[in-house]
C-alpha cells in the first residue's frame, strides 16, 4: 500500500517539517482503514510530518485481523499507554485519531481523546456500534449508551432505544432504526477538528461540535487498477459481486430477488458473496435464493487474501456495493470497485449520492428498487462495450479523486488550521466549564459581550463565535 511520491510536494510546506504526529489506527491488513492509513502516512511523511502509528486494537486481538501492514513509521500499541498518556502525548504536536464503528478496532480512540484531545479523523457518521460496546460503568467514563441517546436526539428517542431492549428488539434497533439517530456530541466533545469523508455529514459535525469540520475525500487504492479486462463470459454466466464483511445492510436480498424473479437475468447472472458471514445469516439467504420463481445461483466464498480478492474483483462483470441503511461515512468498498474499471450497482444514500451517476448505476432504495436494479443488470449485458467505458471512465475519475497526496496536502492544511484554533478552543471550554457551574442562564447582554471579546482576540476564527450557553451544555 505505500505510495510513491507525487509531483512537487514538500516544498510548500517547510513549517511543517519537525511536527510529530500520534497517529491512532487499527493496523491489521483486514481493516480498511488499517489499509487508508499505510495509504495516507508515507504521503504525509513526504510533507515533513514525523509520523508514529499507535495501534488500537488490543494486542491479544491483533494477529486475529491479519498482519500488519508494511509501513517505515514507528509502531507503538495504544494499550500501552494507559498509565503514561499524558506524558506520552506530550512528545507530539497533536494526536491524530482515525474513528470507526467497530468497538475492538476503535474503542481506544475515545477513550483517550477524552484524556488528549485531538484531530479526529471520522470514517463512519453512526458509532452505534462503537458506543454500544463500551460495558457499563467504564472506568474510561464512556456515558451510557441511553443517555448519549437523550443528549442528542431527546427522551422520545430514548424511550425507543429501551423499549426495543425491553422487547429483545435491540439488535434490530443496531441493525436498522438507529442509522436515522448518529449520535457525535459526547463522544466527539473533546475533538480539536474533525475531518469527513463526505458532505452529507459535515452539517452536522458542524453544528454539534463546534470545532473546526472540513470534508476530505477518503484516500484508498485498491488491488486493481482497471488495466484488467474483464473475463469473457462466454460458457459461463455473468458474475455479479458483492465484496466485504457480510451485513444486513448490504442489499444481498435486493440482488438475489432481482435476479430471481426474471427469467432472462436468472440465465445470465450468477451471484458470489466475498467475506466473513455467519452461518445462519448464509443460511436464510440461500433459502431465499431457494424460494425465487427463477434459479439463483449464489456461491459465497468466505474471507480471502488480497491476492484473492484482487482474483475475484478481475473475474467480476459488476460490482454490487449496495447499502441501505448506509452507516459509513465512505466507503473503501466502493472506491476499491470503482477503481477496478467494473460497472458498479448503488444506492442513492449517503457517500454514495456523491458519485456522479456518469460513472456508477444508481439505485433509489425503496419501492423500485428491484425494477431499477433489474434494468441495470439488462442493460450492462445488452451494451457490454458501452458499459465497459463507462467503467474505465469511472475508474480514471476515482483514483483520482482519491489519491492519497491530494489527501495528504488538503489534511496539512487543516492540520494548520486545527493548531491555530486550539487556544481559542481551549478558551471556550474554559469558560464552559465555569458557565456549567451556574444555577441560572448568564443574561444575553452578558453573553454577547463575552462573545464580541473572544472574537476580537482571535479575529479570522472560525469557532470564537461559538455560543457559550452551547459550550456550557457541552461542558455539562
Amino acid at each position: 500500500m505505500l505510495e510513491e511520491q507525487g509531483p512537487d510536494v514538500g516544498a510548500d510546506h517547510n513549517e511543517f517539517d519537525r511536527m510529530k504526529i500520534a497517529w491512532y489506527t487499527p493496523f491489521g491488513e483486514r481493516s480498511a482503514i488499517g489499509a487508508f492509513s499505510a495509504y495516507v502516512v508515507p504521503a504525509l511523511g513526504v510533507r515533513g510530518l514525523d509520523v508514529t502509528i499507535v495501534r488500537t486494537e488490543t494486542e491479544s486481538e491483533a494477529g486475529g485481523f491479519g498482519p500488519q501492514f508494511e509501513t517505515a513509521c514507528p509502531v507503538d500499541w495504544a494499550c500501552r499507554r494507559e498509565r503514561d498518556l499524558e506524558l506520552w502525548a506530550a512528545g507530539f504536536d497533536l494526536v491524530v485519531y482515525n474513528v470507526g464503528d467497530y468497538f475492538p478496532f476503535h474503542a481506544r480512540c475515545l477513550t483517550h481523546l477524552r484524556r488528549v484531545p485531538g484531530l479526529v479523523i471520522l470514517h463512519d457518521y453512526n458509532l452505534h456500534g462503537l458506543l454500544t460496546g463500551f460495558p457499563q460503568g467504564h472506568g474510561a467514563a464512556i456515558p451510557p449508551y441511553a443517555k448519549m441517546l437523550l443528549r442528542d436526539h431527546g427522551r422520545s428517542v430514548m424511550d425507543a432505544y429501551e423499549e426495543a431492549v425491553a422487547t429483545g428488539r435491540r439488535d434490530e434497533w443496531l441493525r436498522v432504526e438507529c442509522s436515522r439517530y448518529p449520535i457525535l456530541s459526547d463522544p466527539l466533545a473533546p475533538a480539536l477538528g474533525v475531518v469527513t469523508h463526505a458532505e452529507f455529514y459535515r452539517a452536522p459535525c458542524q453544528e454539534q461540535l463546534g470545532a473546526p469540520v472540513t470534508t476530505i475525500p477518503l484516500a484508498f487504492r485498491g488491488r486493481v487498477d482497471g488495466a484488467a479486462p474483464p473475463v469473457s463470459p462466454v460458457g459461463r454466466q455473468r458474475r455479479l459481486l458483492t465484496f466485504g464483511m457480510v451485513n444486513p445492510n448490504k442489499g444481498y436480498a435486493s440482488v438475489i430477488a432481482a435476479i430471481g424473479s426474471d427469467p432472462r437475468l436468472s440465465a445470465d447472472w450468477e451471484y458470489r458473496i466475498v467475506g466473513a458471514y455467519e452461518e445462519g445469516y448464509r443460511r436464510r439467504l440461500e433459502q431465499l435464493a431457494a424460494t425465487q420463481p427463477h434459479p439463483v445461483v449464489v456461491a459465497f466464498a468466505g474471507v480471502v487474501s488480497g491476492n484473492q480478492l484482487a482474483e475475484e474483483l478481475c473475474a467480476a462483470d459488476a460490482i454490487a456495493c449496495l447499502r441501505y441503511p448506509a452507516f459509513e461515512g465512505a466507503s473503501a468498498s466502493v472506491v476499491e470497485a470503482l477503481q477496478a474499471a467494473r460497472p458498479v450497482l448503488v444506492n442513492e444514500v449517503g457517500c454514495y449520492v456523491e458519485i456522479p451517476r456518469e460513472f456508477a448505476w444508481h439505485v433509489p432504495p425503496g419501492p423500485g428498487e428491484l425494477t431499477v436494479l433489474q434494468g441495470h443488470l439488462r442493460d450492462i449485458c445488452d451494451a457490454p462495450e458501452r458499459a465497459a467505458d463507462r467503467a474505465r471512465r469511472a475508474a480514471t475519475w476515482a483514483t483520482s479523486r482519491h489519491d492519497s497526496h491530494r489527501y495528504a496536502d488538503r489534511l496539512v492544511a487543516f492540520i494548520d488550521e486545527v493548531l491555530r484554533e486550539r487556544p481559542v478552543l481551549g478558551l471556550v471550554d474554559g469558560v464552559a466549564s465555569c458557565l456549567a457551574r451556574w444555577t441560572t442562564a448568564p443574561p444575553v447582554a452578558w453573553r454577547d459581550g463575552l462573545r464580541t471579546r473572544i472574537e476580537s482576540m482571535f479575529p479570522g476564527s472560525a469557532v470564537a463565535g461559538r455560543s457559550t450557553v452551547e459550550a456550557a451544555r457541552d461542558a455539562d
